[in-house]
């Protein structure tokens, strides 16, 4: 790699370590309140989306990593499935801006169909209800790829938008951001989904992995859209400001 990217790469690895040092947002319709929304990764498709695929999964993993050596988390066992989720994400988002949606597409796909095939999913005949809480919103998000990569490609306006743009042509790279934000982050569900899936055989009994899988699907599908929210909300004054000031970025608003 370049001086630069070895920079960004650095940059922004140490970034998502500092925002995991926030305590993250309570999620609405959690009575347990449990389920927290995690700054850092809600904003993994943005490190795509400016890095591009892979020096965004690289800063993303790398800042995982370490996030995860570092208290609170200290380098739990149970956080092993999950380090490279947010890479994933911002894998997915970066293939999709480069015109690689086939590629994003399979990633997801066989993400998905891991999750169908993990211990808790089997027989299909009898649990395809937990494979159902556990995938439906990424089976949305999977269905939202070839559209989004349409969209994308459809006018080179979506990659050098003009200082003239009207309304409704920033209002649709913003609801493109929104989409490619929502894709990513259920890649990166869908990973961490399937891997836990077989991870926690290994310490629960199935029916006890089953009921957790199935008791609040609603929740983390609501989840995924705040996370979607938070990156779009920071996404676009932030894509604006550094395609401003002359970085080269993978997608501008």
């Amino acid at each position: 790699m370049s001086a630069r990217a070895v920079a960004l790469v650095a940059v922004f690895a140490a970034l998502y370590v500092a925002l995991s040092l926030l305590p993250g947002l309570p999620t609405p319709g959690d009575p347990t309140g449990s389920i927290r929304i995690e700054i850092e990764a809600s904003l993994a498709p943005l490190y795509g989306l400016i890095l591009g695929p892979y020096l965004g999964a690289l800063a993303a993993f790398i800042g995982t990593v370490l996030a995860w050596l570092l208290p609170p988390s200290s380098a739990n066992i149970f956080g092993v499935p999950a380090l490279a989720c947010p890479a994933v994400d911002a894998l997915v988002v970066g293939l999709m801006v480069r015109g690689r949606w086939k590629a994003a597409f399979s990633l997801l796909a066989i993400f998905i169909l891991s999750y169908w095939l993990s211990p808790i999913c089997l027989p299909i005949t009898a649990y395809w209800y937990v494979g159902l809480a556990g995938s439906f919103d990424k089976l949305i998000a999977l269905a939202l790829v070839p559209p989004v990569a349409l969209a994308l490609g459809r006018s080179g306006a979506w990659r050098e938008p003009n200082e003239g743009d009207d309304i409704s042509s920033l209002t649709a790279r913003t609801g493109l951001l929104f989409a490619l934000s929502f894709i990513g982050n259920e890649a990166d569900s869908a990973l961490g989904c399937a891997t836990y899936a077989f991870f926690l055989t290994a310490f629960y009994p199935l029916d006890a992995i089953r009921f957790y899988y199935t008791m609040a699907p609603l929740i983390y599908f609501l989840v995924r859209v705040i996370q979607a929210l938070i990156a779009t909300a920071v996404g676009v004054p932030l894509l604006r400001a550094l395609k401003k000031a002359g970085l080269e970025v993978a997608w501008a608003v």
